[in-house]
């Protein structure tokens, strides 16, 4: 066998193109429909949804306490299981959390200057469980390397995603943005417990032994990876955060076409090639 066909058939390769071949099309879609959606949604919409994610992708990172990093180490698949419930705990949490925070969504919306986030906040809880759990599961496919579907979510998030923006543009609902953007992670994780469910079923049973182990065994990603993460999901967002009770939604609205045009693509695309890379260094 010449080394190209040694290339041509290596199981790194093949899913490194599945991952990275789902994320060029789910990219695709979001920039095609793009200029559909500036003409749908004014400059004070997008300024809206850009806080809300950013809000969000500050959660997110606290989310799983970094645990999903940790699910493909463990040997034992009991350890790695263990692993995974003791991330869904800490995200379990914090969705508790941010419901009790629900009563004072107005005096947070009041933080950043816009009144209208508050009638959305009641959204946060809903997106902060689909996508944390989508994390967790992420890496249990990874683990198994099931790249079918995580290229499955990633293309079929956008697609909902962008269909519901613009079946939400077109018939004028308030704060279709930040419906399609819940809704599309709700119904494509829902989707991916279904159909891959028969790679789930260690997931059903918990070890409370296995869970207080792993939970102490790889309490390294929470005490370092964390505070890392969370520092770089700040600097990344901190011009909406910041500049949002400052100037408004609307130049928020332009910082978030700017950045989405531009840097998030090449970013979701590296991400890919480092989490097949990770799986076979694991």
């Amino acid at each position: 066998m010449t080394t190209f066909d040694k290339i041509r058939k290596s199981e790194l390769l093949r899913n490194s193109g599945k991952l990275i071949s789902a994320n060029v099309v789910a990219q695709a879609i979001g920039l095609l429909v793009y200029p559909l959606l500036t003409r749908l949604f004014s400059q004070a919409d997008f300024g809206l949804a850009n806080l809300f994610m950013s809000i969000g992708g500050v959660l997110l990172i606290l989310s799983t306490a970094e645990y999903q990093y940790a699910i493909p180490l463990p040997k034992d698949e009991k350890r790695a299981v263990g692993v995974f419930h003791a991330g869904t705990i800490v995200l379990i949490g914090l969705v508790v959390f941010l419901c009790f925070c629900l009563p004072f969504r107005f005096y947070i919306a009041d933080v950043f200057n816009t009144p209208e986030l508050a009638d959305y906040l009641w959204l946060m809880p809903i997106y902060v469980g689909c996508i944390g759990l989508w994390q967790l599961l992420n890496y249990w496919f990874t683990r198994n390397k099931q790249f079918n579907y995580i290229s499955g979510y990633q293309v079929g998030q956008n697609i909902v995603s962008a269909g519901g923006k613009l079946a939400c543009g077109a018939g004028g609902v308030n704060g279709g943005l930040l419906y399609a953007a819940v809704g599309a992670p709700l119904l494509t994780v829902g989707g991916s417990l279904i159909f891959g469910h028969k790679h789930l079923k260690p997931l059903y049973k918990i070890d409370k032994t296995q869970l207080s182990f792993a939970a102490a065994e790889y309490k390294k990603f929470p005490m370092f990876s964390l505070p890392k993460s969370l520092l770089n999901m700040l600097s990344g967002n901190l011009p909406i955060l910041m500049l949002t009770p400052v100037f408004g939604i609307v130049e928020a609205g332009f910082i978030g076409m700017a950045y989405t045009l531009s840097y998030r693509p090449i970013n979701i695309i590296c991400a890919s090639i480092n989490q097949v890379f990770f799986q076979h260094t694991a």
